[in-house]
């Protein structure tokens, strides 16, 4: 899968889910920022998903989604 990067900052394209641990969640000029283990930021648009609810999963294993203008989060179950 291949993304879009701007500087170190990677656009997640449509209909396209990056997987990592997330480590960090900031929000800056309009875009909440989240940062994995990877060091990979992707950017998305501040009201895609409520901060809440990416802030309650740092340090997991999740998957974010771009379909068309919305974004969906979910995390990965660990193995057993």
């Amino acid at each position: 899968m291949q993304y879009h990067s701007e500087g170190n900052k990677m656009i997640i394209k449509n209909h396209e889910e990056f997987i990592g641990n997330l480590s960090v969640v900031q929000t800056q000029d309009s875009k909440h920022k989240l940062k994995f283990i990877a060091m990979e930021e992707i950017e998305i648009p501040e009201d895609a998903i409520p901060i809440e609810n990416i802030r309650a999963l740092i340090g997991k294993k999740i998957g974010i989604l771009h379909i068309d203008s919305k974004y969906k989060l979910r995390k990965i179950p660990d193995k057993p």
